[in-house]
C-alpha cells in the first residue's frame, strides 16, 4: 500500500467520524422511552435584569419526536408560519395541527396544557426508535416580540448504536426573525421584516434587556433534561430489555 493510498484512507476515516458525530441518523435496533423535563430558569434576579412586571411566562411548550426528514426550526433558516405563531403569539395549535398528521415522519407530539410560569417545570414521556430518533421542542418567552427557547433535532441515538442514558441541555434565547428591527425590549416595537432565526446575544446598549458589562454572555433561560426510563435493544436476534429507573426491576 502506497503512502498516498494510506493517507486517502485516513482522510476518509476522519471524514466518516466527523459525519457520524453530527449525524441525525440512528444505527440502533430497538426502542426506548424517556422522560423529558423542561425547567424555567427565568427568575426576577440579577441574572435577568429589566424583568417584566406584566405577566412573565412561557407559552405552552410544544415538542415532537420525529424522523430526520423533519425540521421544525433551525438557526439560519426562516421560521415557518407555524413557528411564527408560537414565537409571536404563544400559539402552538397551528404547529401541532401541522405535525400530528405527518405520521410517516412524526411519532409523537406533546403540548403542555397551558402557559408555564417563569420557573415552572413540565414533563412528558416520549417513545423513540431507530426511525423516530429526534426531538424538537420550543416555547415563547412572554412578553416578547418573537423570542423563544427550544431544541432542534436532538438525537436520542449514539454513534455506538445505543440510546443515550441522559442528557441535560441549557436553553438560550433565540429570535424567530419574524419581527426584525424590534427593539430588545419585552414589549414589541419595530417592523415586521423577516430575517432568519438567530441566537440572541448580550448587548452593550444600556437600554437593552440583554445589556451586560465586562463581556458577560447571556445565561440560559431554561433547561431541558432527558432521562431514559427503559430501552429494548435487539442484539444477536434477541431483545435486551433494560429498565433504567431504579424503582423498576431489571429483567
Amino acid at each position: 500500500m502506497s503512502k498516498y493510498t494510506l493517507f486517502a484512507i485516513l482522510l476518509a476515516l476522519a471524514a466518516t467520524k466527523t459525519l457520524a458525530a453530527s449525524s441525525t441518523s440512528c444505527c440502533t435496533s430497538g426502542n426506548a422511552s424517556y422522560r423529558v423535563v423542561f425547567t424555567g430558569l427565568w427568575s426576577n434576579n440579577n441574572n435577568y435584569p429589566f424583568y417584566p412586571t406584566n405577566y412573565p411566562h412561557w407559552s405552552p411548550l410544544i415538542g415532537a419526536v420525529h424522523s430526520p426528514a423533519v425540521t421544525v426550526y433551525a438557526y439560519g433558516q426562516y421560521a415557518s408560519t407555524q413557528v411564527k405563531f408560537v414565537a409571536e403569539n404563544g400559539n402552538a395549535a397551528p404547529l401541532k395541527a401541522l405535525l400530528e398528521p405527518m405520521t410517516n415522519n412524526v411519532k409523537q407530539v406533546f403540548v403542555s396544557s397551558g402557559n408555564l410560569g417563569p420557573i415552572a417545570t413540565y414533563s412528558a414521556t416520549v417513545n423513540v426508535d431507530n426511525n423516530f430518533n429526534l426531538l424538537s421542542a420550543l416555547t415563547m418567552i412572554a412578553p416578547s416580540p418573537d423570542w423563544c427557547v427550544g431544541v432542534d433535532r436532538i438525537n436520542f441515538c449514539t454513534d455506538s448504536c445505543g440510546f443515550i442514558a441522559n442528557k441535560t441541555i441549557d436553553l438560550y434565547l433565540w429570535d424567530a426573525g419574524t419581527k426584525a428591527g424590534a427593539t430588545e425590549q419585552y414589549s414589541y416595537s419595530g417592523s415586521a421584516t423577516r430575517v432568519p432565526i438567530y441566537q440572541l446575544k448580550a448587548s452593550n446598549q444600556s437600554s437593552s434587556v440583554f445589556y451586560r458589562t465586562g463581556g458577560q454572555s447571556l445565561p440560559p433561560y431554561a433547561r431541558l433534561q432527558l432521562t431514559r426510563i427503559s430501552q429494548n435493544i435487539i442484539t444477536s436476534s434477541k431483545y435486551f430489555i433494560d429498565f433504567d429507573v431504579k424503582k423498576n426491576p431489571r429483567i
